[in-house]
């Protein structure tokens, strides 16, 4: 599938194998970072489409374990103390697998605290 974003076209592939009992599902996200508004990058890295993939899965695993109850309201979601755990989790883990890839570390924390604000609505 593609994704279009602020004029951007990034493609999306999802694979499933079985794990178990279960599906085991990997979604891959492909963009050039070129194609992005200049400064993009710099200021949220690979969590800026990372971090939202991880809170759609997580939405996906609350719904599948309780397929009858209420939508859960994603903006008071993350402003809980597990919402916004899930996210600065998130936002670390890309943020050190892309150090791990040769990103500049001072960079790569920066783009920490804007995707928590960006995503909880809160410094960190």
């Amino acid at each position: 599938a593609t994704w279009e974003m602020m004029g951007a076209v990034s493609w999306v592939t999802l694979d499933f194998a079985p794990d178990g009992a279960g599906t085991r599902v990997t979604l891959t996200h492909s963009a050039r970072i070129a194609d992005f508004p200049p400064g993009f990058w710099e200021k949220f890295g690979p969590g800026a489409t990372g971090v939202g993939w991880e809170l759609g899965f997580v939405g996906l695993g609350l719904q599948l374990d309780a397929p009858g109850a209420a939508k859960i309201d994603e903006n008071a979601w993350v402003a809980t103390p597990a919402g916004r755990a899930v996210v600065i989790a998130s936002a670390e883990g890309w943020a050190a697998a892309a150090i791990a890839g040769g990103e500049d570390p001072g960079v790569m924390a920066a783009t920490v605290a804007e995707l928590i604000a960006f995503y909880t609505g809160a410094a960190p």
